[in-house]
């Protein structure tokens, strides 16, 4: 399988080479990172946001970031070449390795758990994957508070970070629209106290999936989809999933039209066409076909 959330199994030895390539690329990039958070530009504190028109493509390269005050600490938002990024340092030595553990809560909701973490050379930064980076900028942007952060080092010692929200709204929005990339929809406030609140007209529907599975046309490689519809049809979101790695899509992530559903992942992009029941990628420099059933 070629399409992956995190991780680099049942790639191809091409595709692998590309994936290592462009973490590299990335990883080399999360040093300058973070000697650029920490210097004056940076919010300590609070959340900054400064961009630049290329003089070549006319795109904006932008970013924002929050500082700490503590040694190394800070999140940092980018856009670049259209590409957006979504660093994290902790001012501690995590690991040599290519991934980490880390958690991370906004104000009072659910805490993520995950590994779909990138480790920078220096191993005291971690940057996001593709696809899971939006998730986390989009978590902090609906913030309103604060948000708390815990890396885990190759001891299992963990790193606590917890940094300021207000302003991070507007910062890390800007950030991602300059990237072309569209915010997720917040997430449901969790609260234990009281009485579940009345349901929203799409809520209060119930919803139906349906699973298809799809297999590769030139490789071992599958990919399955569970795809949730509301009771008047509409898409709810789909599952989409390789292995132990899944990923759901929903929002300005997944689209159904003309029999074919959507997925945006990054730059990425993976289509289920159900009345045909085929699926495909389509990536920069990766295409892969599959048929379902």
């Amino acid at each position: 399988m070629t399409w992956m959330i995190s991780g680099v199994k049942m790639l191809s030895e091409t595709n692998y080479k590309q994936r290592v390539f462009k973490t590299l690329k990335r990883t080399l990039s999360a040093i300058s990172v973070s000697a650029y958070a920490t210097c004056a530009t940076a919010g300590v504190g609070y959340w900054t946001y400064k961009s630049e028109l290329d003089a070549f493509t006319d795109s904006v390269n932008s970013f924002a970031v929050f500082h700490t005050g503590g040694y190394g600490e800070y999140v940092y938002a980018r856009c670049r070449n259209s590409e957006f990024d979504l660093y994290l340092g902790v001012g501690e030595y995590i690991d040599s390795g290519s991934y980490a553990h880390a958690l991370y809560r906004i104000d009072k909701g659910e805490i993520v758990d995950s590994y779909d973490w990138h480790l920078g050379t220096d191993g005291d930064a971690i940057f996001a994957d593709d696809g899971f980076n939006i998730k986390v900028a989009s978590d902090l942007a609906h913030g309103v508070s604060k948000a708390v952060f815990r890396v885990f080092d190759f001891r299992g010692t963990a790193h606590t970070m917890e940094i300021n929200l207000k302003g991070s709204t507007k910062a890390i929005k800007r950030v991602m629209q300059d990237c072309k990339v569209g915010a997720l929809p917040p997430q449901e406030p969790v609260d234990n106290d009281s009485n579940p609140a009345s349901p929203t007209t799409n809520s209060a529907q119930s919803i139906t999936s349906v699973v298809y599975n799809c297999n590769s046309i030139k490789n071992n490689a599958f990919l399955n989809f569970r795809v949730d519809r509301y009771s008047d049809n509409t898409l709810a979101g789909v599952q989409a999933t390789t292995g132990r790695n899944d990923k759901y899509f929903s929002g300005d992530l997944a689209t159904d039209g003309d029999g074919e559903i959507t997925l945006k992942f990054g730059s990425a992009r993976v289509y289920l066409d159900y009345t045909n029941m085929t699926a495909r990628q389509e990536a920069l420099l990766n295409h892969n076909r599959y048929s379902c059933q």
